[in-house]
């Protein structure tokens, strides 16, 4: 997750896509007019708990992040 405020916006972004190109499991959120730190954002505290519950606690298989092929 990264703020839109946040002078760091441009190397959060480009980290993502290298996590997406690695394949790696990840989600990039931008909160529009977030600062670095989000503290106090009922929305940043529902995704981060949300995936930690999904993918540690209850240990949900990764999703599948091969690209899919469409069908001509």
């Amino acid at each position: 997750m990264q703020g839109g405020a946040d002078w760091r916006t441009d190397a959060a972004l480009a980290l993502a896509q290298k996590l997406y190109a690695l394949k790696c499991l990840a989600r990039f959120v931008l909160m529009e007019s977030g600062t670095h730190g989000l503290r106090g954002d009922p929305l940043r505290d529902y995704l981060l708990f949300d995936w930690l519950d999904r993918y540690v606690r209850d240990r949900a298989p990764l999703p599948d992040l091969m690209p899919q092929r469409v069908k001509p």
